[in-house]
């Protein structure tokens, strides 16, 4: 946004300046529509409404102007210092990737153009072109660490730091990207619960019941696609399952349930034994996210006042008695 106002501003200038001068008037016709552009995209940016298409267009208009009025002038105007600022301004606009072409393309074909003008050419070219490289390698070096302390505060945003796993602001991003995907196929919430979790602060401390909490963590994720786990509260994880069936959802449930009544916890050269209950729940068209926490949610509730260590569903009852026959005890 402040690129686009800094160009608006600096290609009027230029534009009514060069108006002036009928041989570069048409040059300076083309400056003040960029500069007109360049406003329309700042309007844009401002209610974060532009696209990529219209960066992209507005990347190469700029290095067509460029180009343009390198070739039109002479090579004693130095106008040619223009350049300089393309690759800065081409990785800020468009990333690391297409930044990279379109500095490339640009620089060869400003080299095609001063070529023809040179009264000699070894020093003017060789100059140009480390000063050039120079100027694109900070460029590529600050956008690659920039792209990459993004990215690192992006995961760090959504990591659940004790536990690793998403944490509850990623929830709903996955939640949109889960319900688009899996429009036509089923999507199902595992809501867990770590049963008695205050007992295991109190009888064994709060270290011991993070190491629980990671323990407990790294098991499901065993059974899980890393991007489907979540720990959205103290002791509360979910997990959606994709393109499961009700079989395999509630299999996949009375699995994990079993396990960790199985395993024995270890911290600090204790051994702790924990269970969870597990409430499951089917996506149906047009329900938020709260919704389905919420549906999860009360057959977690179910599976509590039922004595804990339980599974609890919503699902289809006809393939109840398959799934008991093949795992623990299932309760509906």
């Amino acid at each position: 946004m402040g690129m686009c106002g800094t160009l608006m501003i600096l290609g009027l200038c230029l534009g009514i300046f060069n108006f002036g001068r009928p041989e570069v008037r048409l040059y300076a016709s083309l400056q003040i529509v960029y500069a007109l552009f360049s406003g329309y995209l700042f309007i844009l940016a401002m209610k974060n409404r532009h696209t990529l298409w219209q960066t992209h267009l507005y990347s190469y208009s700029l290095a067509f102007l460029v180009l343009l009025g390198i070739y039109l002038a002479k090579l004693e105007s130095f106008l040619l210092a223009w350049a300089f600022t393309l690759p800065i301004i081409f990785y800020l606009l468009l990333g690391r990737k297409a930044g990279k072409l379109i500095t490339l393309t640009m620089m060869l074909s400003i080299m095609v153009i001063i070529y023809p003008k040179l009264p000699s050419f070894r020093p003017v070219m060789t100059n140009f072109a480390f000063s050039y490289l120079l100027i694109w390698a900070i460029s590529h070096i600050y956008e690659s660490n920039r792209e990459s302390a993004e990215l690192a505060l992006h995961k760090l945003a959504l990591t659940d730091p004790l536990t690793g796993t998403n944490n509850r602001l990623s929830l709903q991003e996955r939640f949109n990207q889960s319900t688009q995907v899996s429009e036509h196929k089923p999507l199902t919430l595992l809501l867990l619960d770590v049963d008695h979790f205050k007992q295991v602060n109190d009888n064994f401390g709060h270290v011991a019941g993070d190491d629980v909490l990671k323990s407990i963590a790294n098991l499901l994720t065993k059974y899980t696609d890393d991007l489907d786990l979540f720990r959205i509260g103290g002791e509360e994880f979910c997990i959606f399952l994709h393109n499961s069936s009700t079989q395999e959802s509630l299999t996949l449930a009375q699995t994990l349930r079993a396990n960790v009544e199985r395993e024995t916890f270890v911290s600090q050269g204790l051994k702790i034994q924990a269970t969870i209950s597990i409430g499951v729940t089917l996506f149906k068209e047009d329900m938020q996210l709260c919704d389905l926490l919420r549906s999860a949610d009360e057959q977690l509730y179910r599976a509590k006042l039922s004595g804990r260590n339980r599974v609890m569903h919503n699902l289809v009852p006809a393939i109840e008695e398959e799934v008991m026959a093949q795992t623990a005890p299932l309760v509906t």
